[in-house]
């Protein structure tokens, strides 16, 4: 399944902010990957944005943690 971004709301000086990204379960890191690719889009630094979840798949992990250090 491709995720699909249906709606988006920023605040103007988004790029000046550290952006918490919460997600409760995350299976294939999909979303959380379409989420900080918007961040990254709007010029938030990398190092500006955390990743929350209380429960991840192996999977998931791989995919936020490679594709952030470009594995």
């Amino acid at each position: 399944m491709i995720e699909q971004l249906h709606y988006l709301r920023l605040p103007k000086d988004i790029k000046d902010r550290h952006v918490m990204l919460m997600d409760a379960t995350m299976a294939t890191g999909a979303a959380a990957m379409m989420a900080i690719r918007v961040l990254l889009d709007h010029d938030v630094p990398e190092e500006n944005i955390y990743l929350l979840s209380l429960i991840m798949a192996v999977s998931g992990v791989y995919v936020d943690f490679c594709c952030a250090d470009s594995c």
